[in-house]
């Protein structure tokens, strides 16, 4: 809250108001029953990204209770790649050339332990996990409350 008084942004602050939610106060509300798919509908699914991204960069000081609700709710962005054929067309000679399969990602909430960390684009490909977003930040919080890394070759 900002009144653009300096009296009145002091007095806030003395009795305890803050410019914005603590980390583990994000990581409560989200677990609240329909609160993410609440917030996803109205702001869609990079704004709530962008949350979870400050969740997860701030994750070290979210306390315990906060995390284990938070882990044990449906508030976790999942990715699924969704093939869209793109058709084909005639080139000068009159033969069709063949369409493009290009991909794209669709988002779901899921709880952390149904997402998987995978680094494997040709495993991504040939399985369609529902996979984590693909940041390191993202992938440890995500990591910590039960999601399981793909095995890669090296």
């Amino acid at each position: 809250v900002d009144f653009h008084n300096s009296n009145a942004n002091r007095f806030l602050q003395i009795v305890g108001v803050r410019t914005e939610p603590s980390p583990s106060e994000l990581a409560v509300e989200l677990s609240i029953k329909n609160t993410a798919e609440t917030y996803v509908s109205r702001v869609g699914y990079s704004s709530y990204l962008q949350l979870l991204r400050y969740i997860a960069v701030e994750w070290d000081r979210v306390d315990r209770k906060a995390k284990s609700n938070f882990g044990k709710s449906k508030c976790f962005l999942g990715v699924k790649e969704s093939l869209v054929e793109e058709k084909g067309d005639q080139n000068e000679d009159g033969v069709l050339d063949e369409g493009k399969d290009d991909a794209l990602e669709e988002f779901e909430l899921a709880y952390a332990q149904d997402c998987f960390i995978v680094d494997s684009a040709i495993f991504r490909r040939l399985f369609n996990p529902l996979c984590v977003p693909m940041e390191t930040q993202i992938e440890k919080m995500y990591s910590s409350l039960g999601s399981q890394k793909t095995a890669s070759e090296n």
